[in-house]
């Protein structure tokens, strides 16, 4: 840092040997050679300290002598160009009547030059020229802290002070590392009187690695970053207190990929593929995977599930006593931290009963069983018209796992877990069941078939039959699909008349703002609510949230088609109409609602 001090003296009748400058022109008011001796005595002393990274002081004092009463203007010009002059270049006029003057704007950890001058009549009389550097700006980063609302990412500034902040941007860059550009989020930095800050990042997952780094950015767009740092966050799901062997029997019934819970205590459900009695392997371990609200704020981890471990070939789990809802995934580790198999766990306290739907023909009802089918989605906590509760959970076609949906009405962002539910886009050799039996939270993205399996495999769900990886709790299944035309069977939607593409009138019960749609079943004029939940696209975001919803069946179109049936319907522009069908054009690897139907 520079100091310069700057002390000069004008003399009226030495101006013009002083300064180089010759006598302003014209005009009463000017300077006039029948008074000699007019601006003799004039001393300007000038300092400047106290630099910062954005201020700098200049004390000064001012002495007019015998030109007090002269238009005399005392002026610095500074700028980080030696010349004085573009951009960069401020000029400012100092208080004669005061001490000194903050020089403010300024970018940290740069040369800055000036000079301070008399001006008088619009002409200017330069005095010597020195220069000063600002401070540079670092800041240090501590380990990041866990707390029950979220990461805490705390870090001290050097070289700068807290009134420096008006002149600069700062901010905390945090996001997942296998995913820092679709998670990257930015935080503003607020300094406290000692230089310090802290910043919160809520809703982060356990057992996850973040990247985190700062940045400081001036006015005029000189940027500086920090060192990108890691940090992986820890896992209280390792450590569990173990649960009552004695508990419900979950799969005393029979054995499924999901069980639903709706009410405290202790539980446990046998080790087993599905619905199958093949055993899972070698388990070393039983631990949550992870748990949701299904909403944008996440549960603390053994919110929803309060114990985990094993007896032998069942799984135990326990309910704590103050029950929330919510969706939960436990997974069985071997010796090696592999998940040989999940379940997913449905806790509402909500009443979940069958409807009855019949057999439509040419638009009549009859008296013929269509199916009997759930009264909600799978993973819906409440089965409420027009309730975001009520748009459950997503999977992609031929996969147990599930996924969560929008955590609001709008669909404008996922709801969150206590673990992060990835996307990974993958090659081929990752592209299989192993890899999606191992890695349940994983949601892959689809290859050019627009599958997330390598192979086609056509037998993952079927009609009829319910398989190994169908993700409804004992006794329900995946519904059968197909269009009921031109040979094909028909399945449940087909049955009960969605089987031709068209516009449909809203009916007179259409209120606007709803998310869903009554849809007639039986021909007493019951009907059932079907949210428009939207669903996850190829692109793995969040897609048509309260305008689409599509639900998928067991049924794989045949031949060499990639596509599987469906029940789509959506509502048009307008918000009068809407479509109701089946669809033999849904991508596999998309993510959509299931409703499932008994066995």
């Amino acid at each position: 840092m520079k100091h310069t001090i700057l002390k000069f003296c004008l003399f009226g009748v030495l101006l013009s040997l002083v300064f180089g400058c010759e006598k302003p022109v014209g005009g009463e008011d000017g300077p006039s050679n029948e008074k000699p001796g007019l601006l003799s005595g004039v001393t300007i002393d000038l300092n400047i300290s106290k630099v910062t990274a954005t201020t700098a002081t200049a004390s000064y004092s001012v002495n007019l002598g015998d030109a007090a009463d002269m238009p005399i203007d005392v002026k610095i010009r500074y700028s980080i160009a030696e010349s004085l002059s573009g951009p960069s270049s401020v000029v400012k006029t100092l208080d004669k009547t005061a001490s000194s003057t903050v020089l403010t704007g300024l970018q940290f950890d740069r040369q800055y030059f000036y000079e301070v001058f008399i001006s008088l009549y619009g002409t200017e009389y330069n005095a010597k020229k020195g220069s000063f550097t600002t401070s540079a700006i670092s800041v240090t980063m501590a380990q990041p802290r866990e707390t029950d609302e979220g990461l805490v990412l705390a870090g001290s500034v050097q070289g700068t002070e807290k009134a420096d902040w008006d002149d600069l941007d700062a901010y905390v860059y945090f996001c997942e590392s296998e995913y820092p550009e679709e998670t990257q989020k930015r935080f503003d930095v607020q300094l406290d009187d000692a230089s310090a800050f802290e910043v919160l990042v809520p809703n982060t997952a356990i057992d996850t690695e973040y990247g985190y780094w700062w940045a400081v950015k001036s006015v005029d767009e000189k940027s500086i970053e920090g060192e990108k740092l890691s940090y992986k966050t820890s896992n209280p799901y390792a450590s569990s207190k173990q649960p009552s062997a004695s508990g419900t029997d979950l799969s005393a019934s029979g054995t499924a990929n999901s069980y639903i819970v709706s009410q405290p205590g202790a539980y446990k459900f046998k080790m087993t593929k599905g619905n199958t009695q093949e055993s899972v392997g070698n388990v070393s371990a039983v631990r949550i995977l992870w748990e949701s609200f299904g909403t944008a704020v996440s549960p603390k981890p053994f919110d929803l599930i309060s114990a985990t471990g094993k007896d032998g070939d069942y799984a135990l789990f326990e309910v704590p006593q103050s029950f929330k809802e919510g969706n939960a995934v436990i997974a069985a580790y071997d010796s090696q931290e592999k998940i040989l198999w999940s379940w997913h766990i449905w806790l509402t306290s909500d009443s979940i009963s069958a409807e009855t739907y019949y057999v439509s023909s040419n638009g009549v009802f009859t008296d013929e069983v269509a199916g009997v089918v759930m009264d909600r989605n799978l993973g819906a906590l409440s089965n409420g018209v027009n309730s975001v509760d009520a748009f459950g959970l997503f999977y992609q076609w031929g996969r147990k796992d599930p996924y969560l949906g929008s955590a609001n009405a709008a669909g404008t962002a996922f709801a969150v877990s206590t673990r992060s539910l990835r996307v990974a886009i993958v090659d081929a050799s990752m592209q299989t069941i192993d890899y999606t039996v191992a890695n349940p939270h994983v949601f892959l993205f689809g290859n050019s078939r627009k599958d997330w399996i390598a192979e086609k495999n056509n037998t993952l769900w079927t009609n009829s039959t319910k398989t190994k990886y169908d993700p409804c709790p004992p006794g329900w299944r995946i519904p059968d699909g197909g269009t009921g035309l031109n040979g094909v069977q028909a399945g449940l939607w087909a049955k009960i008349g969605m089987n031709a593409y068209g516009k449909t009138p809203m009916p007179a019960s259409w209120q606007s703002g709803w998310k869903g749609m009554m849809f007639p079943i039986s021909k007493t004029g019951y009907s059932s609510w079907y949210p428009v939940a939207g669903g996850i696209g190829l692109d793995a975001a969040l897609k048509l949230v309260g305008v689409d919803g599509t639900y998928w069946t067991a049924a794989a179109i045949g031949g060499n088609h990639d596509y599987v049936f469906a029940m789509n319907f959506y509502f048009a522009s307008s918000q009068t109409e809407y479509y109701a069908y089946c669809s033999t054009e849904v991508p596999r690897a998309t993510g959509n609602s299931v409703r499932c139907c008994k066995e």
